[in-house]
């Protein structure tokens, strides 16, 4: 929507022209996890890095920006993977329901259900 440089801010409309445009993000993570009979609850660190950078003209100058979108790279998460026994077949076994908050360098909750064929 915006570009801003050196304390100018231009709007979409002020750009002649966008090229180039880049993303590149690398991410790792390292992972404690533990299973008990109905649960997996688990902790851990991850890096997270993202660099975005386009080319683009404003009036009739050409201009390059690059940056990158988070300011903090390293955060911490923990979640908790239930494994419900729904009824007393090994079809129940399928089912599994994952929590996990992501903190730092994020606030972030993830919710989700899967099943296994």
């Amino acid at each position: 929507d915006t570009v801003a440089i050196d304390a100018n801010t231009y709007t979409n409309a002020q750009l002649t022209s966008l090229s180039d445009g880049g993303y590149e993000e690398i991410q790792a993570a390292l992972e404690v996890a533990w299973k008990t009979d109905n649960f997996i609850p688990y902790v851990g660190i991850k890096y997270s890095d993202v660099d975005v950078g386009s080319t683009f003209t404003v009036g009739s100058v050409e201009r390059k920006a690059s940056g990158k979108d988070s300011s903090e790279t390293i955060g911490a998460f923990v979640g908790l993977t239930i494994l419900p026994k729904l009824a007393a077949t090994p079809a129940s076994e399928q089912f599994s329901i994952n929590l996990e908050g992501r903190f730092i360098d994020e606030e972030a909750f993830s919710a989700g259900v899967s099943y296994k064929f």
